[in-house]
């Protein structure tokens, strides 16, 4: 399953990492692995780097800060080793989440709507609009 935010300015891209990180936490999930994607710095794209959650904010923030990371302009994913929940800040300034665990998904919808952040859930590499994440028949 995959939920997708509409656009999203920079600030509030970064300002989702702290939810992210709390996220794993509660989901139980503190070794955490990220990589640089699409858009990244050559010299690291790719590369899997072991994060703790609790220094996740830190890392993404020296990331900006180092340019390694360009928010709007490149990809970084994160994800939990077995990789059952990952998040894809986006370089199209949005962030993609996905995961077979409906409730977390339900979770993260629910968390992000009520900051306001718009949520879509992507069927067959298409946003779905309208809808929230329910059980599949």
């Amino acid at each position: 399953m995959e939920l997708v935010t509409g656009s999203l300015n920079n600030a509030t891209l970064l300002g989702c990492v702290p939810d992210i990180a709390a996220w794993y936490l509660l989901f139980g999930m503190e070794c955490l692995v990220v990589e640089y994607g699409w858009g990244s710095d050559q010299q690291k794209l790719w590369t899997a780097i072991d994060v703790n959650v609790e220094g996740l904010t830190q890392f993404v923030a020296r990331s900006v800060d180092e340019g390694g990371f360009v928010p709007g302009s490149s990809d970084l994913l994160i994800s939990d080793r077995l990789k059952t929940l990952q998040f894809r800040l986006c370089h199209e300034s949005d962030i993609h989440v996905e995961s077979d665990n409906l409730a977390a998904m339900q979770l993260i919808e629910r968390q992000w709507s009520i900051k306001g952040i718009q949520v879509y859930t992507v069927k067959n590499g298409k946003r779905q609009t309208g809808n929230s994440v329910q059980c599949s028949a």
